[in-house]
């Protein structure tokens, strides 16, 4: 509250000390967003943040974390929080910086739900997202002569959530590896896809045809990855 006045915000502020209380208020009363402290009295780490994003996944969280739990707080990130701040480092630049990006971030995703083309379990894109930004893809490695390579993933696992994790993990190795022009998606129950211009994503990437328009399909000829 300190930071948010320092930065001459007019924010209405509601503290809820527990995550029985934080779970009532969101479910009763319009919010923009949510300062979470993983470290409730009644909760746990990373059970902190989980219940309350499933109660209310249209809500932006934004996490307040202890130094030693930056690892935590980005694997969060993978499952949905918008971003995380080092609470001994919170003033009024970076919190206003999160908070800004977590509401754009925010609207920005719940126009792609809008429109059909995020997988809801992971927040990746789904297959028809995968072939819009394909052709996009195409287009852009067309007119500047360069190539584009298409890599595979694939879980191997049965249990659902285990293997939202995993195919999570593995749209990250992807996204390290294939460059600033790329498109990951969940193609299908298993498998996470990335398309990468002018670079392979990852070893044993295959090499796209530019001369027709991607084809999903074209995912069963990749050499796979698990």
């Amino acid at each position: 509250e300190d930071a948010l006045d320092e930065c001459g915000w007019l924010a209405q502020v509601t503290r809820a000390g527990t995550l029985e209380d934080a779970l009532a208020f969101v479910t009763s009363t319009p919010i923009d967003l949510v300062l979470l402290d993983l470290d409730l009295p009644d909760s746990r780490k990373s059970w902190s943040f989980l219940p309350l994003h499933a109660t209310a996944p249209q809500i932006p969280i934004v996490l307040l974390v202890d130094a030693d739990q930056a690892e935590l707080a980005a694997r969060l990130v993978r499952e949905g929080a918008q971003d995380y701040l080092v609470k001994s480092e919170v003033d009024c630049i970076p919190l206003r910086r999160a908070i800004r990006n977590a509401l754009e971030r925010n609207r920005l995703l719940e126009a792609a739900r809008a429109d059909g083309v995020i997988d809801p379990p992971t927040g990746l894109l789904n297959a028809r997202g995968f072939l819009m930004n394909a052709e996009l893809l195409r287009q852009s490695a067309l007119r500047f002569g360069v190539r584009m390579h298409l890599h595979v993933a694939e879980s191997g696992v049965a249990d659902p959530e285990e293997r939202n994790l995993i195919l999570l993990g593995l749209s990250d190795t992807m996204r390290e590896s294939a460059g600033p022009l790329h498109a990951i998606a969940r193609i299908d129950a298993d498998r996470v896809a990335a398309l990468a211009v002018d670079q392979p994503a990852g070893r044993g990437g295959f090499e796209v045809d530019l001369r027709e328009p991607f084809r999903l399909e074209l995912a069963d000829r990749a050499p796979m990855r698990t």
